[in-house]
């Protein structure tokens, strides 16, 4: 027969496993809340380009800005390009019409008749189409 410090000393090692995998466990579950968060983050977080903590639209407006100045400071080479472009004259879009049924298509006229209490406003006349 086993004797009581056997016996304890495996509950203590049964404890020991138990607590290795709650510590496993609880790991995992944090490790997969994190990735939740940043699922949730992603799907429903803004998705225009318009956010102001880009790092590339900051870029963009320095260097953009950047170019605009020193390209305002040298001067003009383009004036004699300018020649060989061709002005083209506007145009109007013609507005679409709506196609009409063919006459060879069935017509059917659907009248919705309301029963009587309903053709009777509250003061009691009768309702108007």
């Amino acid at each position: 027969m086993e004797s009581v410090a056997e016996v304890t000393e495996k509950y203590e090692q049964i404890l020991q496993k138990k607590d290795h995998l709650l510590e496993i466990k609880n790991a995992l579950i944090e490790k997969l809340e994190a990735e939740l968060r940043l699922l949730r983050i992603k799907i429903y977080r803004s998705k225009s380009e318009k956010q102001l903590d880009s790092p590339q639209q900051n870029l963009f407006r320095q260097d953009l800005f950047n170019e605009l100045e020193q390209l305002a400071d040298e001067p003009n080479s383009t004036d004699e390009q300018t020649d060989d472009t061709t002005e083209v004259k506007a145009h109007k879009r013609k507005a679409r019409k709506s196609q009409a049924l063919s006459p060879e298509l069935p017509r059917v006229e659907v009248l919705h008749d309301l029963p009587e209490h309903e053709k009777r406003c509250q003061c009691g006349l009768p309702k108007k189409r």
